[in-house]
């Protein structure tokens, strides 16, 4: 989603906030609710298969409201990960995460690709291109070992955010229509033997022109 900013010039989050149709309430004044669920079957570097899973849910109400703020939203991220060793040389990676807002939400805390915890989602496109009320992702990447301290990786992911005018029971039901792809390779340089931390060199393509180059320690997920 991209603003109409074109009417008046801008000068300030506060601003921006107002003119995008959302709030810019701040952290004063709130009481909120949160918890958060983990599970591990196990490491990712240990069984042959292992599966990690997330689910954190948020929920406020803003005290000292006025005429500019309103209540805050209800979210719920939901994040899953599994990792399955095809072969002594090869692992497949799988992951899937998914931000859902319903409410008002200040146009700062929007969900956007590359908005994830670790901000690593979404290689091939530059971080908060793409901005809605919530989001879903999914990447698939295969490991692989070229020698003892070499190896490489290649993967896909896709994400998609909501429109702007769902419908539904709750008003503002998510639906997702524009769906971005990109493909995505690199080296791996073992550093540390014990714990498997790499040195990450990756390239991603995506849609309309995006790509980037990638310079990190330890894998995207």
């Amino acid at each position: 989603m991209e603003p109409n900013l074109n009417r008046r010039r801008v000068e300030s989050f506060y601003q921006l906030d107002v003119h995008a149709g959302y709030t810019l309430a701040s952290t004063w004044g709130k009481t909120s609710l949160f918890f958060g669920i983990q599970c591990a079957a196990a490491p990712p570097s240990g069984p042959r298969e292992t599966l990690l899973g997330s689910l954190a849910c948020g929920a406020g109400r803003q005290v000292a409201r006025t005429r500019l703020i309103r209540p805050l939203p209800h979210d719920v991220y939901l994040d899953l990960r599994s990792y399955h060793q095809l072969a002594p040389w090869l692992v497949l990676a799988l992951w899937t995460y998914g931000s859902f807002t319903f409410g008002h939400v200040p146009y700062l805390d929007l969900a956007s690709n590359g908005s994830d915890s670790n901000e690593r989602a979404g290689r091939g496109y530059v971080r908060g291109r793409h901005i809605g009320k919530s989001l879903l992702y999914g990447e698939a990447e295969l490991r692989f070992v070229i020698w003892e301290w070499l190896g490489a990786v290649a993967g896909a992911n896709v994400h998609s955010v909501s429109d702007p005018d769902g419908h539904g029971i709750f008003g503002d039901n998510p639906r997702f229509r524009y769906w971005y792809p990109a493909v995505t390779g690199g080296l791996r340089l073992l550093i540390v033997r014990e714990t498997h931390a790499n040195l990450c060199l990756d390239y991603g393509v995506g849609k309309q022109g995006q790509h980037g180059f990638y310079l990190s320690f330890n894998e995207a997920f």
